[in-house]
């Protein structure tokens, strides 16, 4: 299943948590293997967090290349065609 930004945004929340959870086990007292355990599951949260970033985010990168490319190409044949008559005289782009 592709995701989207509100997918994207709502794991940003997610891994937003952690200092939440740090002062919660600090209240409760939390030992050096806890916070291990803790680091674990932010290990895990924040690789979910980069891989939906490639799904939602790379492709709009990509697809703004493209038509970045496509527009150089454009205007490419756009100042190319300024010698021909019906565009004699136009500025080019």
């Amino acid at each position: 299943m592709a995701n989207d930004r509100f997918d994207f945004e709502q794991q940003i929340m997610d891994c937003w948590r952690i200092t939440d959870e740090i002062s919660m086990m600090e209240e409760m007292g939390a030992n050096a293997s806890d916070m291990t355990s803790l680091a674990c599951v932010y290990e895990f949260k924040f690789k979910k967090l980069w891989d939906m970033f490639e799904d939602v985010i790379m492709p709009i990168v990509r697809e703004n290349t493209m038509l970045n490319e496509e527009c150089a190409a454009l205007r490419e044949q756009l100042n190319q065609a300024q010698d021909k008559p019906i565009l004699k005289g136009k500025r080019s782009l």
